[in-house]
């Protein structure tokens, strides 16, 4: 993992990044019916990486994760963060986080919001975003939290 790079994430990536979303949100323990139901709102379009701000890190072999934000003027909206779940819990998420405010700080974002997996919901936590509020979902009548971090200099 020290070799690790970040790049902008190409188009024709959209399988594979697709997938490693699924994998991540699996890693969570979740039915497979679940998952079912959640493929569609995990999914991530080519037009998506076109123009928005996508980025994977990977070892030079292959892609261990992505993040990407959807900006609007000085806001942006993270809508994938996600690792293979081979690399949670290594340190990689927070080389992630950092990699990604960086990207924002470089567009004049100052403000992040996103709904996140409630597994996930203390990272970020633990990154110093915070909780403004919980969303509900169209999945098994569950709600997701909500998070706001703003970006500083």
């Amino acid at each position: 993992m020290v070799n690790s790079i970040f790049r902008r994430a190409i188009s024709e990536e959209s399988p594979h990044l697709t997938n490693i979303a699924i994998k991540s949100k699996a890693h969570w323990g979740y039915s497979e019916a679940f998952m079912k139901e959640c493929e569609l709102l995990l999914h991530v379009p080519s037009d998506r990486i076109a123009k928005d701000h996508v980025y994977v890190v990977e070892d030079g072999a292959s892609v261990m994760g992505f993040y990407s934000l959807i900006q609007t003027q000085n806001q942006a909206w993270l809508e994938d963060f996600f690792l293979d779940p081979e690399f949670i819990g290594a340190g990689l998420g927070k080389r992630m986080w950092y990699h990604m405010v960086s990207v924002a700080k470089s567009h004049f974002i100052e403000k992040i919001e996103w709904e996140s997996d409630p597994n996930a919901a203390p990272f970020y936590e633990w990154m110093g975003a915070t909780k403004i509020g919980d969303t509900a979902t169209g999945v098994n009548q569950r709600s997701l939290p909500k998070f706001q971090y703003i970006v500083s200099d």
